[in-house]
């Protein structure tokens, strides 16, 4: 039996954007964005990876993190890896999460 798993997701970069306003608490509301790249594969199963796997096909991934912060720090749940097949749709997802992330903001 054979699972997907990350074989190769070496080359990420973070980015962290200031939103423009403060929470209740006086805190700068802002996003931690990081982008890369990895690779899936197949694999046998084996006693180390048997429990988990990917409901990716094989192939080569943009992924995307996002999470919000609070003076620049790590604030609150944390969120999943997106993985997109094209660069172009993952560059729209980040732009989509930073308009959604500033219209939260301004709610705040």
């Amino acid at each position: 039996m054979t699972s997907i798993v990350v074989k190769k997701n070496d080359d990420k970069a973070t980015a962290y954007f200031d939103l423009g306003f403060l929470d209740a608490k006086g805190r700068q509301i802002g996003v931690r964005i990081t982008q890369g790249t990895c690779d899936m594969v197949s694999e046998e199963l084996t006693d180390e990876n048997e429990s988990w796997g990917y409901r990716l096909a094989p192939g080569h991934y943009f992924t995307l993190v996002t999470h919000s912060t609070r003076n620049g720090e790590d604030y609150g749940a944390s969120q999943k890896t997106q993985y997109f097949t094209e660069r172009e749709k993952m560059i729209a997802a980040t732009g989509k999460y930073l308009l959604d992330a500033g219209k939260r903001a301004a709610k705040k």
